[in-house]
């Protein structure tokens, strides 16, 4: 699983970065966003989505047409 981690005592970045402890954290990021999308989860997917461009950038075409149908079809602004 991915963790929050504040390290402002030491780096001049003041975005939390991600520790991943199951393997590779974009893998670990894409599964998260693909598994909130097959369970209607909004919120995760968003969050998950914006969590994985910060850090690399925009997922496969696939994966960010999934998020906009999914959120098209969601009662949640975005």
């Amino acid at each position: 699983m991915c963790q929050n981690v504040s390290l402002q005592h030491f780096s001049i970045s003041s975005q939390p970065e991600l520790i991943c402890w199951e393997g590779s954290c974009h893998a670990v990021l894409l599964r998260k966003l693909e598994i909130a999308l097959k369970d209607h989860q909004g919120d995760e997917a968003w969050e998950t989505f914006e969590d994985i461009k910060r850090l690399y950038g925009f997922p496969s075409h696939s994966l960010a047409t999934r998020l906009i149908t999914e959120l098209s079809y969601s009662s949640n602004p975005h």
